[in-house]
């Protein structure tokens, strides 16, 4: 097999996986090496995808910052799972400005919020969510979720407030 065919059949293994779903140029990267091809062959697809506008790691990213947003995760967490992925800290940081503003994070970590403490109160009474264990409980759920400590802390501490003890 020439390496003329290798790029021609890395290209087409390329296309049959971002057809299925986008990935960053890293993650393609990896699947491509895994498949058995050499590293120049696919540095090579890789730039033909990039030059031909089929692969993007800030379209990846836009589009990953809003499937991860839709789903009320915070702007930390969507950072970090980007870097995880191979997108660098820059392209990260402009993909969630471009999708994102503060007041919709405010908006996303009260709606998690309340959405927590229902859950909580279906089992146990709004004294004891109040407490320690029931408020730690709704911190840490909002915290992995990727929300920013001091705005967690007000966020929870207004919607015990506000709860009433019949809920």
């Amino acid at each position: 097999m020439t390496e003329s065919d290798d790029a021609d059949e890395c290209y087409a293994a390329a296309l049959r996986v971002l057809s299925v779903r986008g990935l960053s140029s890293n993650a393609l990267k990896t699947r491509l090496r895994r498949a058995g091809f050499v590293q120049q062959v696919v540095d090579s697809v890789l730039i033909r995808l990039e030059a031909q506008k089929l692969l993007s790691d800030s379209k990846y990213a836009e589009s990953y910052v809003r499937s991860r947003l839709r789903r009320n995760y915070g702007s930390n967490r969507i950072s970090r799972e980007l870097q995880q992925r191979g997108i660098g800290e820059g392209v990260a940081t402009k993909a969630l400005a471009v999708s994102r503003d503060d007041e919709d994070e405010a908006a996303r970590l009260a709606d998690a919020c309340e959405k927590k403490l229902k859950a909580l109160l279906r089992r146990l009474p709004i004294e004891e969510i109040r407490q320690d264990t029931g408020r730690k409980k709704i911190i840490s759920h909002l915290l992995q979720r990727g929300y920013a400590l001091h705005d967690v802390l007000a966020v929870v501490d207004k919607a015990l407030s506000k709860s009433s003890p019949r809920q």
